[in-house]
């Protein structure tokens, strides 16, 4: 599997938004994507009832086998409340268009976002890069406040979080530049 990058500009985000405005189901699995964290896998098994009226999503990782609770925010539950208001509970968020009440794939939900992605410009931004886009911008917004983002991502230690966000060469390379001996 290749290395994926977050998305660190909020422009490029704002692009990417407009991109896939015409298209609901994909312009949700975006949104959800990035406001969540959640991994591919764990969100295309999302039902309608999972999320429905609910402050907070609340899942077992399949990856970690570890416990989650993360909030809906805003800018999701204005995409996710008008989408699943006709679908029973038991419904999958994103449905495949193939067969009755089936997930998309994860080759699918990855064509979905490398071509969304592509197409303002970005490469090496898979679906996994969904999940580092939230925690790049939430280490930025709260003050490099590595020990939140670790909480997040359920990570061990600083060393993972930094290589994961892809700060560490960055840092360096800005701590380099900075030098004027």
């Amino acid at each position: 599997m290749n290395f994926t990058l977050p998305i660190k500009s909020k422009n490029k985000v704002d692009e990417i938004k407009q991109t896939l405005k015409n298209n609901p189901r994909s312009l949700l699995l975006f949104m959800f994507a990035i406001h969540t964290g959640i991994r591919c896998k764990d969100i295309l098994l999302m039902r309608a009832g999972d999320v429905r009226d609910a402050k907070h999503i609340k899942l077992v990782e399949m990856k970690t086998k570890k416990t989650k609770k993360i909030i809906i925010n805003d800018a999701l539950k204005v995409l996710l409340v008008p989408f699943i208001k006709d679908m029973r509970d038991d419904e999958y968020l994103f449905q495949s268009r193939e067969g009755l009440n089936r997930p998309i794939s994860r080759s699918q939900a990855h064509r979905i976002i490398t071509k969304a992605t592509s197409k303002v410009g970005l490469s090496d931004i898979g679906f996994h890069g969904l999940r580092k886009t939230l925690a790049y911008h939430i280490y930025e917004q709260s003050n490099h406040n590595i020990g939140l983002v670790m909480s997040l991502l359920q990570h061990n230690s600083q060393k993972t979080t930094l290589r994961y966000l892809g700060l560490t060469q960055d840092s360096l390379d800005e701590a380099i530049l900075k030098v004027n001996l």
